[in-house]
């Protein structure tokens, strides 16, 4: 039989619509408030996914996922079989998440409203973003169960810390030369995927364990033979270097000399007694060169 145009048309449209209305219906039942894209978290914070009930249902449990690869997955199991809680319209349900050591910008979150029959989903609206804390730089250890530590050489500033991720396990963290630790830090035993250590380089630090040039070696101790080893690089400030340009000269004794006499706070008093004077300047010239 001869189907006319505009009625086969007429069909299709029908049935989109049925579709669509299937799908928001299906996506209706839990609707996922937090996170919902633009939010930045910190590593190795908590923040607290939040959730509710639209349409009750025959509630059995809650699994949670994240994504660094799109709506759609594929996913990171974050938590399965939560309690279900309240089951009624309108009931929040929420969970605690430690941000894990993956940093990235483009992160989603999925909920599961784990039902007897059919189960039911939610997912970011859009995308939010994981990043290190302020002065926080990151090794990852045995990325794809590679034995190696990514960066295998990495320079900080003082006072940054210095946090290493577990990307596979049986892996761990001990500082010295292979097979010989020197005390400084040490993560203990070999470690699952998903462990994170860390270490602040600060003065006291640095003063209790010192080393030639403030280079920090370190290794992991299954693999070491097998080429898994490190180095922090401590790199010292330059008080001299007044403007910032990693050389101590002209330039910077002019801006000394421009300071002379009382200057509290000021940056070229570098022994901080409230005064640029002779012992500022016999600092600066100390450190003349690259900086």
């Amino acid at each position: 039989m001869h189907v006319l145009p505009g009625i086969r048309i007429r069909s299709l449209l029908v049935a989109a619509v049925v579709l669509a209305f299937s799908a928001t219906a299906a996506r209706a039942h839990v609707v996922l408030d937090d996170p919902n894209g633009g939010e930045v978290l910190e590593v190795g914070s908590v923040f607290t996914i939040t959730w509710h009930i639209v349409i009750a249902h025959n509630l059995q449990n809650w699994d949670l996922w994240y994504s660094t690869t799109g709506s759609t997955g594929p996913w990171t199991t974050l938590v399965m079989n939560l309690p279900a809680g309240s089951g009624q319209v309108g009931s929040v349900h929420t969970y605690d998440w430690t941000i894990p050591a993956v940093v990235d910008d483009s992160v989603w979150v999925r909920v599961r409203m784990d039902n007897y029959a059919t189960d039911y989903y939610d997912v970011s609206n859009a995308p939010f973003s994981i990043t290190l804390p302020p002065n926080t730089k990151m090794v990852i250890v045995g990325p794809g169960f590679a034995p190696v530590f990514q960066p295998d050489l990495l320079e900080i500033d003082l006072d940054d810390t210095v946090l290493w991720f577990w990307d596979s396990g049986g892996h761990n963290v001990v500082s010295g030369p292979p097979f010989m630790p020197d005390g400084a830090f040490d993560s203990g035993a070999t470690a699952p995927a998903g462990t994170v250590f860390e270490v602040v380089f600060d003065q006291a630090f640095l003063d209790a364990n010192p080393q030639p040039d403030d280079v920090y070696d370190y290794y992991c101790e299954p693999h070491a033979a097998f080429g898994m080893v490190g180095t922090i690089n401590v790199v010292l400030p330059c008080p001299a270097d007044l403007s910032g340009d990693g050389e101590v000269g002209a330039f910077d004794l002019a801006l000394l000399l421009g300071s002379w006499g009382p200057c509290p706070g000021c940056a070229a008093d570098s022994d901080g007694d409230g005064d640029v004077d002779a012992f500022d300047l016999a600092q600066l010239l100390g450190s003349w060169g690259p900086c």
